[in-house]
């Protein structure tokens, strides 16, 4: 994964991963049921289309800290 454009946080994740799913992203080193359970943020690669978890806990203070933490909802009004 080259660059993480986004972060996003879903309080649907499964609604979230179906909707990455479509617009065919692809996911790196997690199956679908990790994704939607774990409680970690999704790191999104828009140029490469790819998706990833971000399982680091400084990288998500930071992030949170600086309001880069974004909900499904922010993230379809970016892309859109």
């Amino acid at each position: 994964m080259k660059k993480i454009d986004y972060l996003v946080q879903p309080n649907n994740r499964e609604d979230f991963y179906n909707y990455m799913h479509n617009k065919k992203y692809k996911y790196l080193y997690f199956d679908k049921e990790y994704m939607i359970n774990s409680n970690f943020p999704f790191g999104i690669d828009t140029k490469h289309k790819k998706i990833i978890l971000i399982e680091s806990i400084t990288v998500c203070a930071c992030a949170a800290q600086n309001n880069q933490i974004l909900s499904f909802e922010e993230f379809q009004k970016i892309t859109i």
